[in-house]
Formats: C-alpha cells, structure tokens, sequence
C-alpha cells in the first residue's frame, strides 16, 4: 500500500475471518526513494551530462 505524502495521520482496517485461528500483521514503514523507475530514469537522463 501508499499512502498520501501529505499526511501522517494513516488507518488500516482489515477484516480477518472468524475461522482464522491466528494472524499476524506487520507493517514496515519504507525509507527508500518513493519515485517510480520512470521517474527515475526521467531524472538520469535529465541529469545526464550535467556532471
């Protein structure tokens, strides 16, 4: 899932069946680059002898 940049205020409902003996749920927060691999390579080549 993303989530909105704008906001730090985030919920996350999920509905587990009642004939679930047991569920785990872990949510890890990614500190990596948010840009799309087109994003990315837009960037490279815009940037490409700028250097």
């Amino acid at each position: 899932m993303i989530f909105d940049n704008l906001s730090n205020n985030y919920q996350l409902q999920i509905n587990i069946p009642k004939w679930f003996i047991s569920c785990n749920l872990v949510i890890y927060q990614y500190e990596g680059d948010s840009r799309t691999i087109i994003e990315q390579k837009i960037d490279d080549i815009s940037n490409y002898g700028a250097g």
